[in-house]
């Protein structure tokens, strides 16, 4: 990895089965670096004990150790596993994390009530997909101002994470969307659980 800078990385865990001494269903811990070029590469596929802070630390001094530079990292882009955001600043101190939107929203739609869903739904995309970050600011707080009376605990859950939500507004314009979800590493995992399919499990 000395050869090329990387300024996002897209990190998330899936699961396959894997044969040991029985079959079970382990996880398996992706990086997806973008570099400066604007090229995707697969930087690590780790099998751990588990999908956790202590696991991804692993992982991310792994890359280090390859010869990742860190000081060339900008933006993290995940899930909301707990401290998993820390661990990654921790390790990229010139970086920050963002929250995907996906995950977020299933994480908050469950809690808004089926008759406010649609509604909800414009106000969510006023501040997912502003002009800018002013803008998006500008939104979260009439979304606050207007739902937290009727749904209050949705409201509370995705103002939690309104840093790692708005952070992609600070990068390129051209790169929001690629940096708003994990869409670009979920891929990955999809066509990496296509490939292992015929295998029925991975040894």
């Amino acid at each position: 990895l000395v050869d090329r800078r990387f300024m996002y990385l897209y990190v998330d865990g899936t699961f396959f089965p894997v044969r040991r001494t029985t079959v079970e269903r382990e996880p398996t811990l992706v990086v997806l670096g973008v570099d400066e070029g604007g090229h995707k590469s697969v930087l690590s596929l780790v099998q751990g004990d588990k999908d956790s802070k202590t696991a991804w630390e692993m992982v991310f001094a792994d890359l280090k150790s390859r010869g990742l530079d860190p000081s060339a990292v900008r933006l993290g882009i995940m899930d909301g596993l707990a401290g998993l955001g820390d661990a990654f600043t921790q390790a990229f101190p010139k970086a920050q994390a963002a929250r995907c939107w996906f995950h977020k929203a299933k994480n908050v739609f469950p809690l808004v009530p089926k008759r406010y869903q649609a509604e909800f739904k414009a106000s969510w995309d006023a501040v997912a997909y502003a002009a800018g970050k002013a803008q998006a600011e500008l939104a979260l707080a009439e979304l606050e101002r207007r739902w937290r009376p009727l749904c209050d605990d949705a409201v509370t859950r995705l103002v939690k994470d309104r840093d790692g939500l708005l952070v992609h507004y600070e990068f390129p314009r051209e790169h929001w969307d690629a940096l708003r979800t994990t869409n670009p590493i979920e891929r990955v995992n999809k066509e990496l659980k296509r490939r292992a399919k015929a295998m029925e499990t991975v040894s």
